[in-house]
């Protein structure tokens, strides 16, 4: 199974006036994945047209509803006829309190029962333990629900901090190495692109990464070929005038910018793609 996920920065659509581009929905269905997981997604003035467009190019899809509490949504789409899904069991918890953005549809494929989760942990500014239990909570929710299920993957932005976690100050707060041992609490490991892959939000590997988009996959699955894709900044060079960064060390003030304005609608992050197998015992 070929799977996507990409957070494409509508920012709780805040104003109201966001349009998702509509090379978003292009590059993924040039990408031809058979599962794709939207983060940072909201019901702009647009998604009815985007939700018609993945339909007829043989798309299902299930979105969550955090509208209300003022959070952005996550939209999961599969194709339908590749996969079985079992829409009663959708989960799809209000993104309130500890609980992140996501949502967790329970699919079919060939008589092997899985689950697809995508989310982003919020960041309640600098609290990086409501981080860390905003993704304890999801992993309890999935061993509460979907115990009859032997597959699960999830996809997603975490928002962790440096990838370099065992020399800086969050080592034991929420970096990758918490991430891990939650994961691993939960029979699962993360996969994460290499890191000459760059990171999640920019491409140059000249100070420390900070990937953000990552896979968790239970025991029994097969990972291959986890990358970052940014293709779709040189397909669209007129928005991404700084080619394939989506920030830019400023070495004069020695800090890192944003080229793609926050909340803009415009994707701030590469996509993250990889090949997935289930292996039966």
């Amino acid at each position: 199974m070929h799977i996507l996920e990409w957070n494409i920065n509508q920012a709780t659509n805040i104003s109201n006036k966001n349009l998702i581009p509509g090379f978003v929905v292009d590059e993924v269905i040039k990408n031809n994945p058979d599962i794709f997981i939207f983060t940072e997604f909201a019901k702009t003035r647009n998604y009815i047209d985007v939700e018609s467009k993945l339909k007829k190019n043989g798309f299902d899809c299930a979105v969550t509803n955090n509208d209300a509490c003022k959070q952005n949504d996550v939209l999961i789409a599969w194709k339908d006829d590749k996969f079985g899904i079992d829409r009663d069991k959708i989960e799809k918890p209000l993104a309130i309190d500890d609980m992140p953005e996501v949502l967790i549809v329970p699919l079919n494929w060939m008589g092997i029962k899985f689950i697809v989760a995508g989310l982003r942990i919020k960041l309640f500014n600098n609290d990086y333990l409501k981080r860390k239990k905003q993704l304890e909570n999801v992993m309890d929710l999935i061993g509460k629900q979907f115990s009859d299920y032997k597959y699960c993957i999830i996809g997603g932005d975490f928002n962790n901090n440096k990838s370099d976690y065992k020399n800086c100050q969050w080592r034991d707060k929420w970096s990758l190495g918490v991430i891990d041992s939650i994961a691993k609490n939960n029979n699962c490991i993360r996969k994460t692109p290499d890191s000459s892959d760059g990171s999640s939000i920019y491409k140059k590997n000249n100070y420390i990464l900070f990937q953000e988009d990552h896979f968790l996959v239970s025991k029994g699955i097969e990972v291959n070929d986890v990358h970052y894709c940014r293709n779709f900044a040189k397909c669209n060079s007129d928005i991404y005038l700084h080619g394939e960064d989506f920030q830019v060390y400023n070495s004069q003030i020695r800090t890192v910018t944003w080229t793609i304005p926050f909340g803009s609608g415009v994707p701030d992050h590469a996509m993250l793609i990889a090949d997935f197998e289930m292996l039966e015992n």
